[in-house]
């Protein structure tokens, strides 16, 4: 049984993440805290994305979109909560984001992309 509070659809979009920091709390991947994800699937709650790295769950994350990778006609800043960073074979995690402070006129549009079917 699907407890999802949205449904979802599958997706295939590339943004760049960045990770917030704070204080001690922070968490840096030593190589740089923006890199590219490839978004997998997405609903009016969360997304879910892949990566090369693991991502600590709690952590607060932003994802720059771009014109030609997503919803919007512009570039649009999505921020997020890590729920899950799962091993993904051959390399990689698979991770889960539940949106933070989402603007209306995204979910309805992310809403309606969901509805469409997605891809």
């Amino acid at each position: 049984m699907d407890t999802r509070r949205f449904p979802r659809t599958k997706c295939d979009f590339k943004a760049t993440l960045r990770i917030f920091k704070s204080g001690e709390a922070g968490f840096s991947i030593i190589a740089c805290d923006n890199f590219d994800i490839l978004v997998a699937e997405i609903s009016e709650g969360g997304l879910l994305f892949l990566t090369p790295y693991f991502l600590p769950k709690g952590i607060i994350v932003e994802l720059e979109t771009t014109k030609e990778s997503f919803l919007f006609p512009e570039k649009r800043f999505l921020k997020g909560r890590v729920v899950h960073s799962k091993p993904q074979k051959p390399s990689g995690y698979r991770c889960g984001l539940e949106f933070v402070d989402l603007p209306e006129d995204i979910r309805g549009k992310i809403a309606d992309y969901v509805k469409s079917g997605g891809i």
